[in-house]
């Protein structure tokens, strides 16, 4: 089994917006995770939700599929190499 890993709501930022401070050092580390288990929690895909509730419409439809994948556990998150 994989190792597994919390992701928290600066990760799943950093990781989703591309204009975040810590946008590229966020894709750099994930690249280097290999195959891992991410776990989260509703509250913080609820702080994720409201992040980007105010970046408009894209953002929004966006990251709500983001986060519906992820609470029926079938989110497959690729990571260019």
């Amino acid at each position: 089994m994989p190792p597994t890993y919390f992701a928290d709501t600066f990760y799943w930022i950093a990781l989703l917006f591309p204009r975040d401070a810590f946008h590229a050092a966020v894709v750099s580390f994930s690249r280097t995770l290999g195959s891992v288990r991410l776990v989260t929690t509703d509250e913080v895909l609820t702080e994720v939700l409201s992040y980007f509730a105010g970046l408009g419409p894209y953002w929004r439809a966006n990251v709500a599929v983001l986060v519906h994948a992820v609470r029926q556990e079938r989110a497959t998150l690729r990571i260019d190499r």
